[in-house]
């Protein structure tokens, strides 16, 4: 049970962590099309 608990919170984690990447490299790429 407590395996479970922490692949989850791992799993949620690494989601959060991609979704903030996806996110920063939109807004690289939004600013270089800017320049």
């Amino acid at each position: 049970m407590v395996t479970l608990t922490i692949a989850v919170f791992i799993v949620s984690y690494l989601m959060f962590e991609l979704s903030i990447f996806i996110s920063l490299t939109r807004w690289n790429s939004w600013l270089l099309i800017r320049i």
